[in-house]
Order: C-alpha cells, then sequence, then structure tokens
C-alpha cells in the first residue's frame, strides 16, 4: 500500500513539473480609477440560504389545489400526475460531475431549489459536505429520466404546469398553480387575477481596461470602457424551471419563454467545451444575480467577477468565434469529447504568483484543472492573453498527441503559445483602440534570455511577419529575415501534430526564403 502511495506520489509530482507556463514577462499595470456603484460585489462570496419554502409543484399540493377550486366551481380539467422529479446528485468524482453536467437538457444548481436565498452569492457548498468534496447537486429532471450511475436522491415528485402541452386552456393552469402558491403560503390569496407574463432578458456589459502604446504617436494610452460581453450563458429560474439565453456581440440577451412571477437571474460562467472554477476543483464559477419581474442588466466591473468575465472572453473566441479563428487557419482546443471526455476547466486562481498561468492536460485525470489563471490585478488584454496562451498550450497537446506532447521542445511549446496569443489579442483589442500595439512585448525579447523566460521567442511570430526586431532593437535581438508571406498559422500547426524538436522544424518547415538558412535560424532560439 505505502508503495503504490509513493509511486502515486510521485508519478503526480511529475505530471505537475511537465506543466506548461506563462511566465510573467510584464509588470502588473496600475489600476484605472473607477465608480463603484455599478462593481457587482456580493457575488465574490459564498451564498447563504435562508428557510426552506413548502414546495407548491408537488403532486399532492397539485391535487390539493385542483380540489380547491373544484369545490369553489371551478373546472380545472387538468390530468395532474408526476411530470418532473426535483432531485439530487452528489457526485464523487470530477469525471462524475461531467457524467452529469454534460447532459444539455439538465439546468444544475450548486443550491436548493426550495429555499430562500438570504445572501446572494458565486457559490454554495453544503455545509455538511467537507470543502473538499463536491456538494450536492440540485436539478429538475422529467418523468422517466435514466440517471447515470451517480449517487443521486430523488427529493419530490413534481407536476409543472406551464409544461403540460396537453392543457389548451392557459388559464386554467394559471389558477391551479396560483392556488397552490396560496396554499403552501407562497403567494397571496388571489385565484381569479391571471398575472401578466414577461420574457426575461436584458444586458451584460463588461469593463474592458487595458494600457497600450500607440504605435502612431508612440504614446502610452489607457482605454477603460463598458463593452457588450458576449457568449455568456444567462439563466432565469422560478422555482423548478430555467429558461436561458446566450448573449449576443453587444450582451443583449432574450429568453424563448416567460415568466408571469420574478425569476432568479443569474450567470452560469460555463460553455460546452469549457468550464470556469472559481476553486481548484469542486466550485462552479457563477454570478448570482436579483429575483425580479422584467430585464436584468448589469455591469461587471470589479471583483472575481471580473476575472471570470474576462477568462470567459478569450476562451469564447477561441472556441466559438469562428471568424476570429478560422481567419488564423487554427484548429478548435479540446471539446468536451476528448480522451478525458470532460470540459476543458479553467481554475480563475486570484493570487499573486511568479507565472500568469499553467497548463496540464494530465492534471485532469486526478481531478485538477487543465488550466490555472493567476493574478486577477492584471488588465483586461493580459488576462485574455494568458488565456488564450493556456489554452494554445490544449490544442498543441491534442494536435500533437497527448502522450507524445511532453517530449516537445519547451522552446516550441512556448513560443507556440506566444504567437498564437499574439494574433488573437491584437485583433480583439485593436477594435477598441486603434493604435494598439502588440509586437513589442513579445517581438523586443534578447537572445540571451533568463533561465525562467528562456523558452518563450519570437520564433513562430517571425515566420508570420515582416518585421526584424534585430534591425530595430538591435544586435542583441533575434535576427528575423523570414519571408512574411511565406508562412501562415496553419500549415505552422499542421506541422507541430509531428515536430517534436528544432530538427523537426527544420524538416517540415525548411525554407525561410531568404537567405538566412533554416539552420541559422533554429540555432538562435535553442
Amino acid at each position: 500500500m505505502k508503495t503504490n502511495l509513493f509511486r502515486l506520489l510521485i508519478l503526480f509530482s511529475a505530471l505537475l513539473a511537465s506543466c506548461s507556463k506563462e511566465a510573467q514577462d510584464t509588470p502588473a499595470p496600475t489600476a484605472v480609477a473607477h465608480s463603484e456603484a455599478a462593481t457587482i460585489q456580493s457575488s465574490d462570496d459564498m451564498m447563504t440560504l435562508g428557510r426552506q419554502l413548502e414546495n407548491p409543484y408537488t403532486v399532492s399540493t397539485m391535487l390539493k389545489a385542483s380540489n380547491n377550486l373544484a369545490a369553489r366551481g371551478y373546472s380545472t380539467n387538468v390530468n395532474i400526475r408526476t411530470t418532473h422529479l426535483y432531485v439530487r446528485f452528489l457526485p464523487k468524482s470530477t469525471q462524475e460531475y461531467y457524467l452529469m453536467a454534460k447532459d444539455d437538457a439538465l439546468d444544475i444548481y450548486d443550491h436548493p431549489l426550495d429555499y430562500e436565498i438570504a445572501q446572494s452569492g458565486g457559490t454554495y457548498h453544503d455545509p455538511s459536505i467537507p470543502s473538499d468534496q463536491y456538494s450536492w447537486q440540485y436539478c429538475a429532471v422529467k418523468a422517466g429520466y435514466k440517471f447515470p450511475a451517480i449517487q443521486y436522491e430523488v427529493l419530490a415528485e413534481l407536476y409543472l404546469p406551464e409544461t403540460d402541452k396537453a392543457v389548451a386552456d392557459a388559464s386554467s393552469l394559471d389558477l391551479l398553480e396560483n392556488e397552490a402558491m396560496v396554499i403552501t403560503g407562497n403567494s397571496e390569496p388571489n385565484t381569479e387575477l391571471r398575472v401578466a407574463s414577461f420574457t426575461p432578458g436584458g444586458r451584460i456589459q463588461v469593463r474592458n481596461v487595458f494600457q497600450y502604446r500607440d504605435f502612431r504617436d508612440n504614446q502610452t494610452k489607457t482605454v477603460d470602457q463598458m463593452i457588450g460581453l458576449e457568449g455568456a450563458q444567462v439563466r432565469a429560474n422560478r422555482w423548478f424551471t430555467t429558461h436561458r439565453a446566450i448573449t449576443d456581440e453587444n450582451g443583449y440577451y432574450r429568453m424563448n419563454d416567460s415568466f408571469k412571477n420574478p425569476c432568479n437571474y443569474s450567470i452560469k460562467w460555463e460553455r460546452p467545451d469549457f468550464d470556469i472554477l472559481d476553486r481548484a476543483i469542486f466550485g462552479q464559477a457563477t454570478l448570482d444575480g436579483p429575483k425580479k419581474s422584467g430585464d436584468w442588466n448589469t455591469d461587471i466591473t470589479g471583483g472575481n467577477q471580473l476575472f471570470y468575465a474576462t477568462i470567459h472572453r478569450g476562451a469564447w473566441d477561441y472556441y466559438y468565434n469562428d471568424q476570429l479563428r478560422n481567419s488564423f487557419g487554427l484548429k478548435k482546443p479540446p471539446t468536451r469529447d476528448n480522451i478525458f471526455q470532460q470540459r476543458v476547466s479553467l481554475l480563475a486562481k486570484d493570487e499573486s504568483a511568479t507565472v500568469n498561468g499553467d497548463y496540464s492536460g494530465w492534471r485532469a485525470a486526478f481531478g485538477f484543472p487543465h488550466i490555472r489563471i493567476f493574478r486577477s490585478n492584471r488588465n483586461s488584454d493580459e488576462i485574455y492573453s494568458t488565456t488564450v496562451h493556456e489554452l494554445a498550450h490544449a490544442s498543441h497537446q491534442e494536435n500533437r498527441g497527448w502522450s507524445s506532447f511532453n517530449n516537445v521542445d519547451d522552446v516550441i511549446t512556448e513560443s507556440w503559445a506566444r504567437c498564437v496569443q499574439y494574433y488573437f489579442t491584437l485583433y480583439r483589442f485593436i477594435r477598441y483602440a486603434g493604435g494598439y500595439e502588440w509586437a513589442d512585448r513579445y517581438q523586443n525579447t534578447p537572445i540571451v534570455r533568463t533561465p525562467q523566460l528562456h523558452a518563450y521567442t519570437p520564433m513562430f511570430l517571425d515566420m508570420c511577419d515582416d518585421f526584424d526586431q534585430s534591425y530595430k532593437y538591435g544586435p542583441t535581438r533575434f535576427i528575423d529575415q523570414w519571408d512574411g508571406n511565406y508562412y501562415m498559422l496553419r500549415p505552422i500547426e499542421q506541422a507541430l501534430s509531428t515536430a517534436s524538436t528544432f530538427q523537426d522544424l527544420e524538416r517540415l518547415l525548411n525554407s525561410t526564403g531568404t537567405d538566412q538558412s533554416a539552420t541559422d535560424y533554429y540555432n538562435q532560439y535553442k
């Protein structure tokens, strides 16, 4: 037993040591002053529950409501039956969690749905369960649902009137639901008034702040603005019913269904292929919004929520901004159908570190996140760029082969990730500042590097541009005589599917298009 544990610890240590990192080579910028009035404050804290509410949607309560209405002369003609089950799951591992979470038909919450929320927060963890284990996960499933091999408990049999398509008279369902609310103390007695419905929607904006050197006048400038947040999953739920919508490029969203009473708004920081975490293993990052009727418009201006939102921006562009990614000819990072059968997880780890982030594909096998992003005090372009950098490692590993990736020269892996992050960041942020300059941060790299920065070179950038940094910055910089029209990102990424060494690159990408030989070109980066 001790021998097996010892071997496991050695293996785990080796896997962590093999992770790819983005070194911190730029100082943290000075934060720009902003109004705290619109800052999402409470969502950085843990959610606190209030009292448990009596459930109005149980089959027994609905039958009682129907009988009450009949006694007063109302005939609903509704076949009350079990349409849904209110359940909770208790996953024992990351694999079990993602087995449950990959079912797109389920709207999963980390808190019970029949409790008041005393204090809004980012996440909730059942206090009876150790913090280093998964907490109960709650949802409503349709009757007849085939449960996965995960521990679960049925909490109640439900009749959800709004899902009963067999009833043509919507007013009958309204009367039934209102009476059930009265019986359970969740509504004022008013069974004859039909409440006007509303379709949840609104706009989500995020603070976009960064400093840059304007190449047009060589001046340092600052951008601090609110922009629409694209691709965020906004949820509106009331009791056991959830409607969802995805924000458009300007941050607007609108559900396809409606409610007649106030609903709870929230943002769950996940998409089909990636997941943002707020703790090392067991914390799904969420933004718990208000309970209200009508639209929910909010500005995310600070705190951990801004950190999550900015990571989301980078991951969204790499995965789902097909126009941007395809313009570079790049493949998607690993989808949830990868070798581990789970989303790529990104941990937003708000702490000081000597690196901006790191990646280890094998870390997920032990229930840990693939990617960690550090230093939330950085500006938007830096956090965005780090997110893309680490996802480029994930894509490279899948492209090269999960086992073979660890044999690739570090200069190749880090220089490629740096190249990818350069293009994404430049093309994303130049739309906010016409003179946005990003090349100086990576092109002005000395040939003699510190051990920490040795692997980070402009090697692949130099293959794609027509900028010779040695001409601008002097002979201590790399000599780039590569023909900028010769290689684009797609053929380089294709070559990296088999390349592990500089010799491989010389064989696969063997012409600089100039009088500088491939051997001389690669030698300076080693």
